[in-house]
């Protein structure tokens, strides 16, 4: 479906693409362009479940989606507010968590390797020889921890 995406649904013989998940087959525009295009669309909603775009018409405010999902004409309209809110700053928020993910991994390693040092200089050679014992012997599975 990645390679040809323009797909007819089984149920209704609908033309959708399963890339962008618009309706109709665009083989000479891109999804992008597609995308933009619906975008403008006062009726345009998205099913909540698939993500598909949907064409809100006339007439009753529940829609059954092509997937088969039902959902109200409201809540597809804020699903595809939403998506287009989130796809705008997408990529900002994906940069923010995986920098503070890398800043929360070396502040770990650094108070890890200052508590280890503090808690090192406390103790005594003897221990210390000891302790240096009991990892090696876990490291080389002695015990069976690993």
């Amino acid at each position: 479906m990645r390679s040809y995406p323009l797909l007819t649904t089984l149920c209704c013989n609908a033309n959708v693409c399963f890339r962008c998940k618009s309706p109709g087959h665009h083989e000479q525009v891109s999804c992008a362009a597609t995308l933009e295009a619906l975008t403008h669309q006062d009726d345009l909603g998205q099913c909540p479940h698939c993500l598909m775009a949907v064409v809100m018409g006339d007439g009753c405010s529940l829609v059954t989606c092509f997937c088969g999902y039902q959902f109200y004409r409201q809540e597809g309209v804020k699903s595809f507010q939403f998506m287009k809110v989130l796809s705008a700053i997408k990529s900002k928020l994906q940069r923010v968590f995986l920098r503070d993910r890398v800043l929360d991994a070396v502040s770990v390693a650094v108070t890890t390797k200052s508590n280890w040092d503090s808690y090192w200089a406390t103790v005594t050679a003897e221990d210390q020889v000891a302790l240096d014992d009991d990892m090696h012997s876990v490291i080389d599975g002695h015990h069976g921890w690993l």
